[in-house]
């Protein structure tokens, strides 16, 4: 029995960032729809399609925006109180990390982008 590598097989299948966005837009973080519109440019913009989605409000405050994608997954959680959100994006289609976070910060009118964890190449 041959052991698996995850980390070589997941870079081989895809890239990951995940990362937080920091000095947010409050507006963004706490409206259902301006999330999942920011989301929906955020793959749109790279050409990916989107087959569905999620949402979930919690109390007082925050949200959870899920979009699955034909090429995977992203998904934004917000505190609305701190004015971050922390997003999860992961595309079979090469990516750059770099224009994403810019790209964060310009549609969640945040301050910084800080990337948590990378996978693959980009």
């Amino acid at each position: 029995m041959s052991l698996i590598d995850p980390v070589a097989l997941s870079q081989s299948l895809g890239q990951q960032l995940v990362c937080w966005a920091i000095d947010c837009a409050a507006d963004v973080l706490a409206d259902e729809t301006a999330l999942s519109n920011v989301l929906t440019d955020l793959c749109t913009h790279r050409g990916l399609t989107i087959l569905g989605q999620i949402a979930h409000r919690y109390e007082p405050q925050g949200l959870t925006v899920g979009l699955i994608l034909a090429e995977s997954h992203i998904i934004a959680h917000t505190w609305p109180e701190h004015k971050i959100a922390h997003i999860d994006f992961f595309s079979c289609i090469p990516f750059d990390t770099t224009a994403f976070t810019d790209d964060i910060c310009r549609l969640f009118g945040a301050r910084h982008a800080q990337p948590l964890f990378k996978l693959g190449s980009g």
